[in-house]
């Protein structure tokens, strides 16, 4: 239960960032102390100023861990959908 709370105090200290999107996330998304991503819906981009990170190519919420390639869009969304709906990621 503290990991889903870890997960929606993200998405509500980015901007309101839809719970869709912070599973998404990934260190390398971060650069020059700036989170840069784009929102999956509309595919807008934007930046947010952050503090220091440790920066990583992986990503920051360990549900898509298990998904072989976090860059396959379709397995990606599937995995999001089910998790938003049912309200377990893991």
């Amino acid at each position: 239960m503290h990991h889903y709370l870890n997960l929606w105090l993200t998405a509500f200290y980015l901007a309101g960032m839809r719970a869709s999107d912070v599973p998404r996330l990934r260190w390398s998304d971060i650069k020059d102390g700036r989170l840069h991503s784009a929102m999956g819906k509309n595919n807008k981009a934007g930046s947010l100023k952050l503090p220091d990170q440790v920066q990583s190519d992986d990503v920051i919420f360990p549900e898509l861990k298990m998904i072989e390639d976090v860059d396959d869009k379709y397995l990606v969304q599937r995995k999001i959908s089910y998790g938003v709906k049912t309200a377990k990621m893991a």
